[in-house]
C-alpha cells in the first residue's frame, strides 16, 4: 500500500486524505475467490479514525474487523476498551 507509506513518511492532510480513499476503497470494493477485506485492514483504518477524531467510526471498524476474523477478538476487544474509556 503505497498510500500508508506516504503518509507514516510525511503526516500531511493530503496524505490523510489519500490514506483514508484507500481505505475506504479496500473496504468497499474486495477482491479475491472470498471478497471479504483482507485482515488488519477494518482495524487499521479503524485506527487511523480514532486518531483523526472520529472514535465512534473508529470503534465501529475494530468490531468489524473482529466479525470478521474472529481469532483477532481478544486485541480488538482491548482496543475497544481502551479507547471508550
Amino acid at each position: 500500500m503505497n498510500s500508508s507509506y506516504k503518509y507514516y513518511k510525511k503526516q500531511t492532510p493530503e496524505a490523510a486524505a489519500d490514506l483514508m480513499k484507500t481505505y475506504e476503497d479496500i473496504i468497499k470494493n474486495q477482491k479475491g475467490t472470498r471478497k471479504v477485506v483482507p485482515p488488519g485492514i477494518c482495524a487499521e483504518y479503524g485506527y487511523f479514525l480514532i486518531q483523526n477524531g472520529k472514535q465512534e467510526e473508529g470503534l465501529a471498524m475494530f468490531t468489524k474487523e473482529k466479525e470478521l476474523y474472529p481469532e483477532s477478538a481478544v486485541f480488538m476487544d482491548h482496543l475497544i476498551k481502551k479507547f471508550t474509556k
